[in-house]
């Protein structure tokens, strides 16, 4: 009996150690609850908080009957928050391709600028390059030219001196033709007069002369000079060789009197070369170069007179007024006397 009851005390007190731990489990599972409570309440209000949910207090999760109420707004609001926030989402997505396609056409442009700016950037330099050439060339070009004025000048020194020696050589050429010609004309002169003074009754009378010669040629040029020309003619240009003309077309005689005083005749020369003569005006010593010097017969000879001319003006240089005396026209009484004296003359040839 005694055992039995020491067992029935032994159970008794396993009993209470039982409900005594299960007392202490429910407890601290009651204190569980209750923190979670706590917890979720905190966490409620943090949610409703963050959801933007108005007059959310924690007295107001003290009422179990308002807790589902207060879920339910907080759901709500968190519904439209999600709801806002896939919105915002969709439209920055939106944003986001927009501003891929903005920068892909920047990234194009960017491109087409930059190959813009690298053609431009070849087109300068082959430009550059090109003016540099060209500046080149004007170079090459200057000192060309600048030699060729050199060897010009060169040319131009050396041909001058070439006429200085020809007209050196030409003056003194003729000074000795002129001196020839001088003696040539005593020594005729001389043998024309001798026989007159010494012919006798049984000599022939000397040949007569022939036409052109040199008695002709001197008692041209000893034929006085009508004074008072320069004055009554009139000036066509200037020369440097001449200061009068004289035509005359009866017969057709060109008289020309030179700066240093010496005189030319011209024989045979026609009124169409005249009238070219005096119209060139102050070209008028090329046209007697070219036109009428060395053309026709002169008395004395042309080329003596001019040489002889051209060393006077070498000490003399200069330019002057060249004056013409027109050309008398014959007179119509001696045009129809010619063909009348023909027929008296007639009998005596016969």
């Amino acid at each position: 009996m005694a055992s039995q009851g020491k067992l029935i005390g032994i159970v008794a007190w396993s009993l209470v150690v039982v409900l005594l731990i299960g007392v202490g489990a429910l407890a601290f599972l009651n204190r569980q609850q209750a923190g979670q409570a706590a917890g979720l309440a905190d966490a409620l209000l943090k949610a409703g908080a963050v959801a933007g949910v108005e007059g959310l207090a924690p007295e107001t999760l003290k009422d179990a009957a308002k807790v589902p109420e207060v879920l339910q707004q907080v759901e709500t609001a968190i519904q439209g928050a999600r709801l806002e926030l896939a919105s915002t989402k969709d439209a920055l997505a939106a944003a986001q391709a927009e501003a891929t396609d903005a920068k892909t056409e920047l990234s194009q442009r960017v491109q087409e600028q930059t190959a813009k700016m690298d053609a431009l950037a070849k087109e300068l330099a082959t430009k550059d390059e090109a003016v540099a050439a060209a500046k080149i060339e004007m170079e090459q070009a200057g000192q060309e030219a600048q030699d060729a004025r050199k060897a010009a000048e060169k040319q131009k020194a050396e041909l001058e001196a070439s006429m200085e020696s020809l007209k050196a050589k030409m003056a003194e050429e003729s000074a000795r033709l002129q001196a020839e010609l001088d003696a040539a004309r005593q020594q005729i002169l001389a043998a024309e007069a001798a026989p007159v003074g010494e012919e006798t009754a049984g000599e022939e009378p000397a040949a007569a002369a022939p036409e052109g010669s040199v008695a002709e040629e001197s008692s041209a040029e000893a034929a006085p000079e009508p004074e008072g020309e320069e004055e009554s003619g009139r000036i066509i240009g200037q020369s440097e060789m001449f200061s009068l003309i004289r035509y005359s077309e009866k017969d057709q005689t060109l008289f020309f009197r030179l700066l240093d005083g010496q005189t030319l005749t011209y024989q045979g020369v026609s009124m169409d070369a005249y009238d070219r003569l005096v119209g060139a005006g102050d070209t008028l010593d090329v046209n007697f170069r070219f036109k009428i010097q060395g053309v026709y017969k002169s008395i004395p000879s042309d080329s003596v007179v001019v040489r002889k001319y051209w060393k006077w003006s070498r000490r003399n240089p200069g330019r002057a007024d060249v004056r013409v005396i027109e050309p008398a026209a014959a007179p119509a009484g001696e045009a129809e006397a010619a063909p009348e004296a023909a027929p008296e003359e007639a009998p005596a040839e016969e």
